[in-house]
């Protein structure tokens, strides 16, 4: 990267770092729109105009988003719902505790999710590459749907996201990482990986 490059993107970076949200502290603006800046300056085109107000327009506007994704309003559908009793516990006349079984419910979370996904946007992600041969991974997939039948509901998007081989947060790995084990630890006999005597 040239300097006058170089000079543009930190100019841009140190005007709108001042900027934004509470829950980021000014290093991690200006990270995030290198991070922007970087991704994108592979498409700007010199036919259409200055490279400074290419790179300015789109931080704007990214900036912009994830204010609007920030501050969304995440609403239960509760409330709303007719089966919904707010005097009593619990709330639901339907579903009851097992709330997660609601259709409204887990879409709700799931917005919820997203929604605080973003407030922690530097968080560590991992991935666990799993490499099995057919007969292992039979195995591993009757344990994991066994699993599935023992997990406490409040982990079950982040199970479901684990087992579709998506990305979760080190510190959600973790807490996953307890149940299972509290799971298998709990239940060898039933999951059939000890046969009783």
């Amino acid at each position: 990267m040239d300097k006058k490059t170089f000079a543009i993107i930190d100019k841009i970076a140190n005007e709108h770092s001042h900027k934004v949200f509470g829950y980021l502290d000014q290093n991690d603006v200006k990270n995030e729109i290198w991070v922007i800046c970087l991704e994108k300056i592979k498409e700007f085109d010199t036919s259409k105009g200055k490279l400074e107000h290419f790179l300015r327009s789109l931080v704007k506007n990214r900036m912009i988003n994830r204010f609007k994704d920030i501050t969304k309003t995440v609403k239960s559908p509760c409330p709303n719902c007719p089966l919904y009793r707010p005097d009593e516990t619990p709330d639901c006349s339907m579903f009851g505790e097992d709330k997660h079984l609601c259709e409204k419910w887990t879409k709700y979370q799931v917005l919820v999710k997203s929604r605080n996904s973003l407030l922690n946007p530097t968080e560590q992600k991992i991935e666990i590459p799993i490499d099995l041969d057919i007969s292992n991974r039979a195995y591993l997939d009757e344990i994991k749907d066994k699993v599935a039948k023992f997990i406490d509901p409040k982990f079950k998007m982040d199970f479901n996201q684990f087992v579709s081989g998506g990305r979760i947060s080190t510190q959600k790995m973790k807490k996953l990482k307890k149940e299972i084990f509290r799971i298998l630890n709990n239940n060898l006999v039933q999951l059939g990986v000890f046969k009783k005597n």
